[in-house]
């Protein structure tokens, strides 16, 4: 893919999902190392102790997170405002109340329920805004709202696996 020194662009679809899978893989590595080396003494973010079933949960979450994002935002750029709004809505506030969802909010901070409560609120108002039919600059303003709740996260808390 690089020639003479510059890269040059993908052939064909295919070799252009393998770029985005391993750019995905790629993201997806840097995320998990910043959670297990929470053991850094310099790192000061206040650490959320978890076993660990809960702390594999809580990733596929995220993860869950990440890929409605991406599916809204694929689906947008296609047109596809049905499909970009029912991935929000899978992730938005009705989900709180899904069967199989873990709680445990003695492990947690009234900071972090209210940021993952904004988090979902923010998902259900990018719902609502696609309904709405939007602009995109408009849409694009509630998806960097929600994206704050999930940087503020991460700045703020790390995540401890129990052995």
């Amino acid at each position: 893919m690089i020639t003479s020194g510059r890269p040059r662009p993908p052939e064909n679809a295919g070799e252009l999902r393998t770029l985005e899978l391993a750019g995905l893989a790629s993201a997806i590595l840097l995320f998990h190392s910043s959670l297990t080396l929470a053991a850094d003494p310099s790192d000061v973010r206040q650490p959320i102790t978890l076993t660990p079933t809960e702390y594999s949960w809580l990733l596929n979450e995220m993860r869950g997170h990440l890929n409605a994002i991406g599916a809204a935002q694929e689906a947008l750029s296609t047109g596809d405002m049905e499909t970009a709004r029912q991935a929000m809505l899978e992730r938005g506030t009705a989900r709180l109340k899904a069967p199989g969802r873990l709680s445990f909010p003695q492990k947690v901070t009234d900071a972090w329920r209210g940021m993952a409560i904004g988090m979902h609120q923010s998902y259900d108002a990018v719902a609502e805004g696609i309904a709405n039919k939007e602009t995109a600059s408009q849409i694009m303003g509630r998806t960097a709202k929600l994206m704050q709740y999930c940087a503020g996260c991460h700045v703020s808390y790390r995540l401890v696996a129990t052995p």
